[in-house]
């Protein structure tokens, strides 16, 4: 799907007001455009606002492409402060009559998805952001980080998940970034075993 270049200004625009009206330094440079990956408004809770990079509203959304690579790494901006779950989860298989799961529910399906909420990270506030790593060269694990800073991790991650985040309420804005020259505090490697934590590869069926 072509993406509108005038669509992704606009978008731009609208985080950059926001970001002044909240008294964020305006230190950000622009997202990358035309982004291969990006939030999935099919993959969305009826209640949420999702935009290509910005979610607001209650419920879920997923990134459009699952984490295949060995070693992935994105980050959430908290562009306005609020309750939230960040991590990853399966997606959801359309017409599946088993599935008593929708994405008007939150995150908190440890069968489906791998998330912390917002206060088990600390004292978030606007304009932190959160660091998210997917390793999957050992026990698939999922680490957490604070502007730069490790605060949590979940372990055995199982099957194809998808960056996902859940809203309990209107309150909270976040700003998602998955190309390496958006992040704010590049990826902590770790050590020298394995590939390195890049950005969100996107899988075969989005290129």
């Amino acid at each position: 799907m072509d993406i509108c270049p005038r669509a992704i200004a606009c978008f731009n625009a609208v985080i950059k007001s926001l970001l002044s009206l909240l008294g964020v330094n305006g230190s950000d440079k622009t997202l990358t455009p035309n982004p291969l990956v990006s939030l999935s408004q099919n993959d969305a809770g009826a209640n949420m606002n999702v935009s290509l990079f910005s979610a607001n509203g209650i419920g879920t959304v997923l990134a459009n492409t699952a984490i295949l690579q060995d070693r992935a790494y994105w980050e959430v901006v908290i562009v306005r402060n609020g309750p939230f779950y960040v991590g990853v989860s399966h997606r959801i298989r359309k017409n599946n009559p088993n599935t008593n799961y929708s994405y008007n529910d939150q995150l908190v399906d440890r069968n489906r998805n791998w998330a912390v909420k917002s206060s088990a990270l600390g004292n978030l506030k606007t304009d932190n952001t959160i660091g998210i790593a997917l390793d999957n060269t050992g026990i698939p694990t999922i680490i957490f980080y604070v502007n730069g800073k490790h605060v949590s991790e979940i372990k055995g991650i199982k099957g194809d998940v998808y960056p996902a985040v859940s809203m309990e309420t209107e309150d909270a804005i976040l700003e998602f970034r998955f190309n390496d020259n958006d992040f704010r505090f590049p990826p902590q490697n770790g050590n020298s075993f394995g590939r390195p934590f890049t950005g969100i590869i996107p899988a075969r069926n989005v290129i």
